[in-house]
């Protein structure tokens, strides 16, 4: 955190430089140095409200470099919350996991009534939880598998067996093409098969 705020300390002291170029720039001014700041912070955050502005091609090289540095300000703050959101997570996943996966008998327990109707629900939602979360890791694995298939599918050489489907020969199968085909070939197995038996 004090990379963050070291970072929007600097950035904003070197905002006062264009209290040094006020005069090149236009708009309604109130105090210098924090008009200067102001300036920076509408730069930096690129809302850019346009009461006050550089009517010089050095000022507005100088405040295309702040966009750039602004930006770059807001991407290390946005990093480090989400690092200590990653951060705080982790804790107390583990402090979650720690807790419910103890299985050996003789390790503190419930022991009280209140305790033991707790733990009743506490178990099962936990256990509830970790199989949901194994579900969304198997999903994750099955989904990429999915789109590999999907894009090898899509990415393959049409072959004279998946022309067959293109029913107004124009060299495209299309989707209701594709299924219309993929219907017929299945009620012509459904009549083998019912004539087998």
């Amino acid at each position: 955190m004090m990379q963050v705020a070291a970072a929007m300390f600097v950035y904003l002291v070197l905002a006062s430089c264009f209290y040094l170029v006020r005069d090149d720039i236009e708009g309604t001014k109130t105090n210098p140095i924090i008009d200067a700041v102001y300036f920076c912070v509408v730069t930096m955050t690129t809302v850019g409200y346009g009461d006050l502005v550089p009517n010089t091609a050095f000022l507005k090289l100088l405040a295309s470099v702040y966009v750039f540095l602004g930006m770059a300000v807001v991407g290390l703050i946005l990093s480090k919350a989400a690092d200590y959101l990653v951060e705080k997570q982790e804790m107390l996943l583990i402090k979650a996991l720690n807790n419910y996966h103890k299985i050996g008998y003789g390790d503190e327990s419930f022991s009280t009534r209140g305790g033991r109707a707790f733990a009743i629900f506490w178990i099962l939602i936990s256990t509830l939880c970790l199989g949901q979360f194994f579900l969304n890791v198997a999903e994750m694995f099955t989904e990429s598998r999915q789109r590999a298939l999907v894009n090898w599918i899509l990415t393959r050489k049409i072959t004279n067996l998946d022309l067959e489907a293109d029913v107004d020969n124009d060299g495209v199968v299309g989707a209701a093409e594709f299924v219309i085909y993929k219907l017929k070939r299945w009620v012509r197995s459904q009549m083998k098969i019912s004539h087998l038996k």
